[in-house]
């Protein structure tokens, strides 16, 4: 019988809510390091690549638990919330959470992405199960009004309304109650296979799609500073080009995911190969120095401040009902601002709003706006 009772949903139900979301299908369009704009080699990651590989590797991850733990983590729920791990990433990789959450500080509200994955949630998939929602939170702190930046936790409406349960579901499922837990067995479980997922993926992406070549003199530091013997992988990234990354992109997920199991007495994840803590340090710096600080957003600072300049001339305008109906693409969102009467929260819902849309809007906008500049300047005498 059918039932719209959000605790009875089961998970393939849920699973299949999701994959079949604007919300999901929106993560296409969003940029997971590099934007897709522009570029002649469409086959980056962006967040939905991302999310589905994320999704692989935990449920890969735990089919080779201990059957104590194992038995606990339902794997399609888990897989349900790497799916949705993201979802409330807005464009433009961290730049661009970054932007969002300067203008909201500015206008006296607060702008968090992990917290509007829950936003996301709960405005477009209403069905998705409670135990789903609670191992999303990955950082349960609540955010005060004096924020400080970096900060990570969620808005007071959802610390208010999750905190609690979240507490009663670890609780109900953890195998030592005497190790107090912050977030869900599946949540952990997520952040793990987020980290291998990323890691693996922009060592595979900046080598593939922009030539990044691994010098002798930079993998002999790393290694030295992270104490690592270079009978373990140092061979194989020296010699990285982009004919063998894929296969040992591959072969590196595979061997991380099997040195993943449960520490009961520590009632937590932990590695059995201790070496991929020290990997995990070296590809993090690797991919910071030869992708993310060249071909990122983040490197792209002519571009960020066209978005940000883009968003002043919006806040500028927000009373302009036909100027702001154009640059929101969300129905609910756009009732909502025609309903509003008071200027900041227009300017938080146009923040929200800007937070659903993809790269590709946004840059169809900010170029629109770029042409209307110059069409002006052409035609003063």
């Amino acid at each position: 019988m059918f039932t719209n009772n959000i605790e009875e949903i089961d998970t393939l139900s849920e699973k299949l809510l999701i994959i079949s979301s604007k919300a999901l299908k929106r993560l296409s369009g969003k940029t997971q390091v590099v934007t897709k704009i522009n570029l002649h080699n469409a086959h980056v990651r962006d967040r939905l690549t991302h999310s589905l590989e994320v999704a692989s590797a935990a449920v890969y991850i735990h089919d080779k638990l201990p059957i104590r733990i194992k038995e606990i983590i339902d794997s399609s729920r888990l897989f349900n919330v790497c799916l949705l791990h993201d979802i409330g990433h807005p464009s433009f990789g961290h730049s661009g959470v970054e932007v969002l959450n300067d203008f909201s500080v500015k206008y006296g509200f607060l702008f968090e992405d992990n917290a509007n994955t829950l936003v996301v949630v709960e405005k477009e998939m209403k069905n998705v199960s409670l135990l789903t929602k609670l191992s999303l939170i990955k950082y349960p702190y609540l955010l005060s009004k004096d924020y400080i930046k970096g900060k990570k936790g969620l808005y007071s409406s959802q610390y208010n309304k999750y905190y609690k349960q979240l507490q009663e579901a670890i609780k109900k499922q953890s195998l030592n109650p005497f190790i107090k837990r912050k977030v869900t067995y599946e949540c952990e479980l997520m952040n793990i296979s987020d980290e291998i997922s990323y890691l693996c993926s922009d060592m595979q992406d900046s080598i593939t799609y922009f030539g990044a070549e691994y010098d002798k003199e930079t993998l002999d530091y790393l290694y030295d500073k992270y104490k690592l013997s270079k009978d373990f992988l140092y061979k194989d990234l020296i010699s990285l080009d982009k004919y063998n990354v894929k296969s040992f992109s591959i072969f590196l997920r595979k061997a991380w995911c099997e040195s993943i199991t449960f520490d009961f007495e520590k009632n937590k994840f932990s590695y059995m190969e201790h070496n991929f803590k020290k990997i995990n340090k070296i590809l993090r710096k690797l991919n910071e120095k030869f992708y993310i600080q060249t071909e990122g957003t983040d490197s792209d600072n002519r571009f960020i401040n066209e978005y940000r300049e883009y968003i002043s001339y919006l806040i500028e305008n927000i009373n302009n009902e036909e100027l702001i109906k154009k640059n929101i693409s969300s129905s609910s969102y756009l009732k909502k601002y025609l309903l509003e009467k008071n200027e900041i929260k227009k300017i938080k819902i146009l923040i929200n709003s800007l937070a659903e849309t993809t790269d590709n809007f946004i840059y169809a906008k900010i170029k629109e706006r770029r042409k209307n500049q110059q069409t002006i300047i052409n035609s003063q005498p």
